[in-house]
């Protein structure tokens, strides 16, 4: 079996560690460190905790759609009451 990309995650380093030590008791892995994307999401570490974007993904998006520099269009929306 395969297994492309896992993500293991806690608020104790030793339980991470634990679990990462006895999976590479039983499988051939590696451990590649601090996270910063997974699964096309951005993720950036400060003292507040993880912060996850996905700004790649919307300019790849804007850029197939031919809209790399477009601007916001401002509507008016309405209120429909039933």
């Amino acid at each position: 079996m395969y297994v492309d990309d896992i993500l293991i995650t806690s608020n104790d380093d030793s339980t991470i560690f634990s679990i990462i030590s006895k999976l590479k008791n039983e499988f051939v892995m590696k451990d590649l460190g601090d996270l910063s994307h997974f699964l096309g999401i951005e993720v950036a570490h400060d003292h507040t905790g993880l912060h996850l974007r996905k700004s790649k993904y919307i300019t790849d998006l804007l850029d197939r759609a031919n809209m790399v520099g477009a601007r916001p269009y401002k509507a008016p929306a309405f209120l429909v009451q039933r």
